[in-house]
Order: C-alpha cells, then sequence, then structure tokens
C-alpha cells in the first residue's frame, strides 16, 4: 500500500475481513493489505462492494496470499470471499455487485492530460505572476 491508501483506508471494512479471516482459521489480526478497493456502490450507500489482496498467516505461522471480494451491507451482513486468482476474483465481484453503481477508475485521456497540464501551468504562472509583481515594502 502507498502511503496515501495508508491514509485514507476503509478501517471497518479491514476490520470485517479479519474477523472473517479469524472464524476461518487464519490469524486476521496479522493480515498485510497489500490494496482494498471499492468496486461498487448502491445508493445510498449502505452496500459496497470491495476487491482486496491480502497476506495472511496460518497458526503454525505459515503466510498465503488470497484475493479476495467483501459485500458489506453495513444494515445486517457482510459476505467475504477468498479466492486465488484474478479471474475469480473479477467474476465474483461482478456477481455480487449486479445492479449496483460500479466505481471503476479510467484512465485519464491524452486531452485531460493536456487539460489538467495546462491548468496547472496557469495556476503557476499566476501564482509567479503575483509574486513578481510585488513592491517591497
Amino acid at each position: 500500500m502507498n502511503l496515501l491508501d495508508r491514509l485514507v483506508r476503509n478501517r471497518g471494512t479491514e476490520k470485517d475481513v479479519r474477523d472473517y479471516l479469524d472464524q476461518q482459521g487464519w490469524e486476521g489480526k496479522f493480515a498485510q493489505f497489500d490494496y482494498l478497493e471499492l468496486f461498487a456502490i448502491q445508493r445510498p450507500g449502505w452496500v459496497q462492494v470491495f476487491k482486496f489482496s491480502l497476506r495472511v498467516p496460518d497458526s503454525e505461522g505459515e503466510w498465503s496470499r488470497w484475493l479476495g471480494v467483501v459485500r458489506d451491507d453495513e444494515r445486517n451482513s457482510i459476505q467475504v470471499s477468498l479466492v486465488e486468482s484474478e479471474l475469480e476474483q473479477e467474476q465474483i465481484a461482478e456477481r455480487v455487485s449486479k445492479d449496483l453503481h460500479k466505481a471503476r477508475r479510467q484512465p485519464l485521456s491524452k486531452i485531460q492530460i493536456a487539460l489538467v497540464t495546462l491548468g496547472a501551468s496557469l495556476v503557476g504562472f499566476a501564482a509567479l505572476g503575483a509574486l513578481l509583481s510585488e513592491a517591497p515594502s
């Protein structure tokens, strides 16, 4: 996980996954998340589907890597699926998020990158102009 992901993460869902791992005989408190990303959401937000990757030790201390999907209905239930392949993970995520709004991030197009760069340049030039135009006191 990068620094931003560590600062802005869904600790509630991480805890739910850790509790599930404990119930399945793993050492959930020691689980290390590689990522936990929102995949889909149902308005007003009670139902959320996350995809994740983690490493977790069993009671013998042997570490395993798992991919998974969490369907979290904050009103009453949580459903966790652990799988070994990205294809299985994607299929389960699609199935449990049917009729939900997908939260897929699309890469920026070249025109979007150009517009963001132009905007940032204009702000930078405006700030530089403001600094240079200040009269010394």
